[in-house]
């Protein structure tokens, strides 16, 4: 699953607003739709500070591929 779904799908399950996230990303709303559909890619800047905000580890959304 990619990225952008697996932090959207953490939001949703635990009833984070996109709007929380773009305030304290400090970005509009139109941006963290786009990113977490997958019109628009995370930078390693907007992820990291994401996982900061959520206060997560960024391995958290990712999945070893040679596990």
């Amino acid at each position: 699953m990619a990225v952008n779904r697996k932090i959207n799908e953490y939001l949703a399950n635990r009833g984070i607003k996109q709007s929380f996230m773009a305030a304290k990303m400090g970005v509009s709303s139109a941006k963290i739709s786009n990113l977490l559909s997958g019109k628009q890619k995370f930078t390693a800047e907007e992820f990291l500070m994401a996982c900061d905000i959520l206060n997560l580890d960024p391995k958290t959304f990712y999945e070893r591929k040679d596990a």
